[in-house]
């Protein structure tokens, strides 16, 4: 046997820090599956067959499988888009169609990548919104108000605190509401009666409002408080997400030339971070060989010899990177790290 266990969080509930998939709400329809297996050595293994078998068994859904990371990236590559408007109202459907058309500009760029997987936007797919509009003439006859049609859905949809039952030293409230069934039904908002608050009347729903039926976002991503779409994208097993966003650079770059005035395209995700910790890397290397060199200044009482010993650096260098081509190594942050320990 390969798998020791398996542990599932349904519903967004799982721990956080072991997740390097999306920034998840506490939804139904997200799960984490943790899979420990009795060797380490088996887990890359598992990645491909496993993809291949979920994305073939389960269509329709977004399934992504990963090996555990102590420092995860949430996306692999990212593309974040940000919207012209932070605050207003009266610009947000504009700014939104505006945002989910460059993202799909975006994607359809990432998906003729070699060696692209799943791509997809955080903002997901849209979802059936209901909205009342209240005739404000029918409601006058009839002797209700906004303000009673609200409360009246508001007591049928989530419940209206109607006493308190008192079990020992407990007090619970008791709440009416629909029944489960008629609360999963839009029908049975229409057939609702509407409580007047001026007098005793009681007047269907559908005789003072309209239902209307629309799609709308489920969620909207800010940053910096602008409204911000990303379009994210992850790489095949065996596959660098710098080789795939490498790929399709260029096009992205042509695309941000052409954004509207205001809109704002950045790259996120693993790129990002690699170009947020090699300047910083880069700072503390400049000051530690500033510091070595006026240390050997002194030490020699010279200043052509230290530059004798810092002529020899480049040829570690070249080992260095010899040495990763050999063994088909990426360089990344821990090879830059060793090649820094070889330089010292």
């Amino acid at each position: 046997p390969i798998l020791k266990s398996i542990t599932s969080f349904v519903g967004g509930g799982g721990p956080r820090f072991w997740s390097t998939f999306t920034p998840q709400l506490a939804q139904s329809n997200y799960a984490e599956l943790l899979l420990e297996v009795y060797d380490k050595e088996f887990t890359p293994e598992l990645i491909g067959p496993l993809q291949a078998a979920l994305d073939a068994e389960i269509p329709g859904a977004i399934i992504q499988v990963q090996q555990l990371q102590t420092n995860p990236v949430a996306f692999p590559i990212a593309v974040e888009i940000s919207g012209r408007s932070s605050m207003s109202a009266e610009s947000e459907e504009s700014d939104i169609r505006t945002l989910h058309a460059i993202s799909e500009k975006v994607k359809a760029i990432l998906r003729s990548a070699p060696g692209v997987g799943n791509v997809y936007d955080d903002w997901m797919s849209e979802g059936l919104q209901v909205t009342i509009e209240v005739d404000p003439d029918r409601a006058n006859e009839a002797g209700v108000t906004n303000a009673d049609v609200a409360q009246s859905i508001a007591a049928a949809v989530s419940g209206a605190n109607v006493g308190t039952m008192l079990k020992g030293d407990d007090q619970i409230p008791i709440v009416a509401r629909l029944t489960l069934e008629e609360r999963g039904s839009l029908s049975s908002l229409e057939g609702l009666y509407v409580y007047s608050s001026q007098n005793s009347n009681k007047v269907p729903l559908q005789e003072v409002a309209t239902l209307k039926y629309s799609l709308a976002e489920q969620r909207i991503w800010r940053h910096d408080q602008f409204r911000t779409i990303s379009a994210v994208a992850f790489p095949q097993v065996d596959v660098l997400a710098s080789s795939v966003l490498g790929s399709v650079l260029e096009e992205l770059e042509a695309l941000r030339e052409t954004l509207p005035p205001g809109v704002r395209m950045q790259m996120a995700g693993e790129r990002a971070q690699q170009q947020d910790g090699f300047q910083q890397l880069s700072l503390i290397m400049l000051i530690s060989v500033i510091g070595i060199f006026v240390a050997l200044v002194v030490q020699f009482g010279s200043t052509i010899k230290p530059v004798l010993v810092f002529a020899a650096v480049p040829y570690g260098i070249a080992g260095a990177l010899l040495a990763l081509a050999v063994m088909d190594t990426p360089f990344g942050f821990m090879a830059f790290l060793g090649i820094s320990s070889l330089v010292g």
